[in-house]
Parts: structure tokens; C-alpha cells; sequence
């Protein structure tokens, strides 16, 4: 049989590597500039997730105003919210080696309005 871990084990355990991590870890001194890669990546970002902004969109309007508006307008919404999204993303992928690399060009989050909030 093996004995259990007490508590005071594991938060030995638990300070211990944390202190490890902590020493063998470089530091990070600077963040990188934003580059051509970074904007890239924010392209590639942007289409493939921009049809999970369809969903998204009819949760926050179901939360925010009504299920009838959800799936009747709200569809709408989102695939607006999608299409947007995929083709800002295409974008910057295709502009990528040209500058203006700390500025994206769609800069939401999943499912959030571009009217802002319907009823306060």
C-alpha cells in the first residue's frame, strides 16, 4: 500500500516547483515588436475561427434581448459577424508583409455586436 499525499505534501511539493520553474525559466526581459508573422497569425486566426462568431452571436442576443430575436435576427447578425471576420482575416493575411502590423482591422469579440447593447 501506498500512503496518501497529505496536504502539507502536495503544498510542499507545489512551492517547490514552483520555485524551479521560477529559477530554470529564462526571463523575459521585452516583448517582441509586432511584425509581419504577428499579423499573419492574427489573419489566420480570424478565418478559422469565424464560424464558431454565428453561434456566439445568437447566445449574446438570446442573453441580451429575446430567444425570438436570437433565432430570427440574430442569425443574421452572426453570419454578418462570420463573414466579417473571415474576410478582415483574409485581409491581413494578404497584407501581412506590408506595415501597419500593431493595428488589427477587426478587433471584437466572439459574438459581440457591432450596434452595441439593444436594451439597457
Amino acid at each position: 500500500m501506498r500512503p496518501r499525499m497529505t496536504l502539507r505534501g502536495r503544498l510542499l511539493a507545489g512551492c517547490t516547483a514552483g520555485v524551479l520553474a521560477f529559477l530554470l525559466l529564462p526571463a523575459v526581459s521585452e516583448a517582441k515588436p509586432p511584425g509581419p508573422m504577428t499579423k499573419m497569425g492574427r489573419g489566420v486566426k480570424n478565418i478559422a475561427v469565424a464560424f464558431f462568431d454565428i453561434p456566439a452571436t445568437i447566445g449574446r442576443a438570446a442573453h441580451e434581448d429575446s430567444v425570438w430575436y436570437a433565432i430570427t435576427f440574430g442569425i443574421f447578425e452572426g453570419i454578418g459577424n462570420a463573414t466579417t471576420r473571415a474576410v478582415s482575416g483574409f485581409v491581413e493575411v494578404v497584407s501581412s508583409p506590408f506595415p501597419r502590423y500593431d493595428r488589427p482591422l477587426y478587433d471584437r469579440r466572439l459574438g459581440e455586436s457591432p450596434l452595441g447593447r439593444y436594451k439597457n
